[in-house]
């Protein structure tokens, strides 16, 4: 699980103290973990180290540690807030400075300390760090350490607001487990996964708060299509993460192998208990050292349990909590291509409400490019099961179809490109293209214009080819050919970042370079931008 790094400035100590007064002044809390989840004594420095990043240190503040003996921390720095908008390219580079002189500084003094036998005459910076490892036994422990230096960032107000988004989904989550015959603690998962961010999205293509990359959501039955992104909907998401949980389980024989799975792979744990000679989860942590097995999976059991020991005390940890309310609703089955306007009308409520029940449709089914699929079960507002029933029946015949709204791109063949390389760029098939385009061999004429089925796959490949090469491929509806983007435009204000403006939006910084005619990243105050949108 990959988290993001911020770069901070100092505390007024320079190294140890406030950071050592802060782990172990903070109240131990006594829990009494479920028998399935134990915690070994020698993973409880990593327990407690993880506490602290969910329930201490905040997202303006970084501790510099080691990162193997979590117990170890050198420092903490400590950063000004970032505007809602996003931190602006001076910071984020003060940042990145001010880090790496920490991290320059700690080394100093480890190297300082390789082959000093004796803490008398060192100074008081050294003297922290000789006391750090007074426990550790060896005389080439702090050359050792120079190259286990690592910066993790605090998750307390992440980890508080996963806490509060939570509480919506939980009683569903924990029925599915139930139903399935696990243990209903391991639906707090997704808070290390994703702090239950339910826009959550990964470099590695994960979605959701349970980060299901495609191949192994379309192994566990979710759907993923032109038309929705079940990885997306908490509940449908949590039906396919039990399935694999129970499998990861009945493979691995224990829970904590079983999570560690979750995230490093089921067919990488059996080869640390091969390896290892041990199904214990701390013989593995310890003794392990597959090329795969990184900082986050050594460290994913460990960071559960200081999850669930957090969320077991989440009323001394945030006093200031705010649960939301239970997800209520009722399902209603949809028998044609409606759209998603007309059926959001029919439940009583507006489109932003409907698509919060419904959160796995893509973007141009909830804008009426596509329609929502004949089938469907769709939730409505708790109550109106029967008054949308009577409101549906009088849906306009014309907005109720047969079939799908027809929906396709249009992209210009280039010199060398064939239909296959072709279909894997837009995520569809060979076959699929000959069918739109009434093709009955594979061969193409350089600057042919083809039609490719698709939606959400279509964005998202037009998004990730370079603009140099994207040609013509825009999207199109039945009505004829048009962009499928509407422009807005953005007033650059002072310090803002190509980057901050692109996140802002929830664009990219390659597409605002792409409209707005743009060779590197730097913008001006007062620069008008084009933004892309769906």
């Amino acid at each position: 699980m990959a988290r993001p790094i911020l770069l901070l400035r100092r505390f007024p100590s320079t190294i140890c103290g406030l950071a050592l007064l802060i782990l172990g002044a903070f109240p131990s809390v006594p829990h009494a973990l479920p028998p399935q989840f134990p915690k070994p004594s020698a993973l409880e420095p990593q327990v407690e180290f993880w506490k602290k990043i969910f329930a201490v240190y905040g997202e303006n503040q970084a501790v510099l540690h080691d990162s193997v003996r979590l117990d170890k921390v050198y420092s903490v720095l400590d950063l000004p807030r970032i505007s809602p908008e996003g931190a602006d390219l001076v910071t984020l580079k003060l940042r990145k400075q001010r880090v790496e002189a920490e991290k320059a500084r700690i080394d100093m003094v480890l190297g300082r300390l390789d082959g000093v036998t004796s803490p008398a005459g060192l100074d008081p910076e050294a003297r922290k760090v000789w006391d750090l490892f007074a426990d550790v036994p060896g005389g080439g422990k702090f050359a050792a350490a120079r190259e286990r230096v690592r910066m993790q960032l605090g998750l307390r107000e992440n980890f508080e607001r996963g806490l509060e988004v939570s509480r919506s989904y939980l009683p569903h989550m924990e029925e599915i487990f139930r139903r399935e015959g696990l243990p209903v603690k391991l639906t707090r998962l997704p808070l290390i996964e994703s702090t239950f961010n339910l826009k959550a999205y990964s470099k590695k293509a994960a979605a959701g708060i349970w980060q299901f990359i495609p191949s192994s959501a379309r192994l566990y039955r979710l759907r993923l299509n032109s038309v929705v992104d079940d990885r997306r909907d908490p509940l449908y998401a949590t039906q396919a993460a039990a399935r694999h949980l129970r499998d990861d389980y009945e493979m691995l024989g224990s829970w904590p192998l079983a999570i560690t799975a979750y995230n490093h792979g089921r067919a990488g744990v059996v080869r640390a208990v091969r390896q290892t000679g041990s199904s214990e989860i701390d013989d593995i942590v310890r003794e392990y050292h597959g090329s795969a097995f990184g900082f986050a999976s050594r460290n994913f059991y460990a960071e559960f349990v200081a999850a669930l020991e957090v969320e077991s005390a989440s009323k001394q940890y945030f006093p200031d909590l705010r649960p939301h309310a239970k997800l209520v609703f009722d399902e209603v089955q949809i028998d044609q291509y409606v759209p998603f306007r007309a059926l959001a009308k029919a439940a009583g409520c507006d489109v932003d409400e409907l698509r919060g029940l419904n959160p796995a449709f893509h973007s141009e089914v909830v804008e009426g490019r596509l329609h929502v699929p004949r089938g469907y079960r769709l939730r409505v507002p708790s109550g109106s099961a029967s008054a949308f029933r009577t409101a549906y029946a009088k849906i306009d015949p014309g907005e109720r179809r047969s079939q799908q709204q027809t929906f396709y791109a249009t992209h210009r063949v280039t010199r060398g490109q064939t239909l296959g390389s072709i279909a894997r760029r837009y995520g569809t098939s060979v076959r699929a293209l000959q069918a739109l385009n009434k093709m009955r061999g594979t061969r193409l004429a350089t600057g042919r214009s083809l039609k490719i089925p698709g939606g959400a796959a279509i964005t998202t490949a037009m998004r990730a080819e370079p603009s140099s090469r994207r040609g013509s491929a825009e999207l199109a509806s039945r009505r004829g050919s048009a962009k499928a983007s509407r422009l807005r435009t953005h007033r650059v204000r002072r310090g803002l970042s190509l980057g901050a403006i692109a996140r802002r939006y929830g664009t990219t910084v390659r597409a605002l370079r792409s409209h707005n005619g743009l060779r590197g990243d730097q913008v001006r105050a007062g620069q008008v931008l084009r933004i892309p949108s769906s």
